[in-house]
């Protein structure tokens, strides 16, 4: 899932693990957390705003890495 927020997300109410990728404006990873548990919350630098969810294991399967350009 894609999402534009300036502060954070939340996992409450959700019954499962997330990865999560927080991208500059050039889709370059700024930010990352794996295995984001359910009723959590990761905040990142404000100044970045696109954020992308993905299913627990994403990051690790892929290798994504920190300054990773992203395209889709």
């Amino acid at each position: 899932m894609l999402l534009k927020t300036h502060f954070g997300i939340h996992t409450f109410g959700m019954g499962y693990p997330i990865d999560v990728l927080v991208l500059d404006k050039k889709n370059n990873v700024a930010a990352m957390k794996k295995n984001v548990k359910p009723n959590r919350i990761f905040l990142w630098n404000p100044k970045f705003q696109t954020v992308i969810e993905l299913p627990a294991g994403t990051i690790k399967k892929t290798k994504t890495q920190l300054q990773d350009k992203l395209s889709f």
